[in-house]
C-alpha cells in the first residue's frame, strides 16, 4: 500500500478487533487517524498505543455512538471546524 501521508482516516469501532487493526495499519502508512468508539477508557488506551507506535501526535479519539445521527452531526461539525479554521 502506498503512503497515506496528508490523509485523514476515520476508523469507527477502532478500540478493538478489526477496527483497531485497520487503524494501526493506516497509521503505519502515515495517515492521521481519527479513532472512534463508545468506551472512553479503551479509546484513550488505543490512542496512546497508536501515538507511541507511529510517533504521530495528530491522531485523535472521538467518543460517541454513531448509531445515533444526533451524535454524528456534532462530530462532523467539530472535525470540519478543526480542519478549516
Amino acid at each position: 500500500m502506498k503512503s497515506l501521508s496528508n490523509k485523514v482516516v476515520l476508523v469507527t469501532g477502532s478500540t478493538a478487533g478489526l477496527g483497531k487493526a485497520v487503524a494501526f495499519e493506516m497509521a503505519n502508512k502515515d495517515a492521521t487517524i481519527l479513532l472512534h468508539g463508545r468506551n472512553p477508557q479503551k479509546g484513550a488506551a488505543v490512542l496512546k498505543e497508536i501515538r507511541d507506535a507511529s510517533g504521530n501526535s495528530k491522531h485523535a479519539y472521538y467518543n460517541g455512538d454513531f448509531f445515533s445521527l444526533q451524535q454524528v452531526m456534532p462530530f462532523g461539525i467539530k472535525y470540519y471546524l478543526k480542519c478549516h479554521m
